[in-house]
């Protein structure tokens, strides 16, 4: 219910627009990591180099949780918004 009210705001649009932007960089970057080191983690696979492979996915599967934390930040970030507006509409 909250979060509806924090987007009929001028200033709570702002807020979730200026923490896009700040965000979605930084996710697409991730995903482009992780991606490739999927794709090059099968191509070893593909020649059978096991070392590579693990080394490879393991990097992907750090990745994701780097993208993990990163969602979080932003969900933080968001109820936070929520939270400032919500107190600055009660003074």
């Amino acid at each position: 219910i909250s979060a509806l009210s924090l987007t009929k705001s001028a200033v709570g649009s702002f807020g979730i627009l200026a923490l896009l932007l700040l965000f979605i960089p930084l996710v697409l970057k991730i995903f482009v990591w992780m991606i490739g080191f999927e794709v090059t983690g099968f191509v070893a696979s593909l020649f059978e180099n096991d070392a590579a492979e693990n080394l490879l996915k393991s990097y992907a599967d750090i990745l994701s949780i780097m993208m993990i934390i990163a969602l979080f930040h932003l969900l933080v970030l968001f109820i936070s918004i929520g939270m400032i507006s919500l107190m600055k509409g009660s003074l």
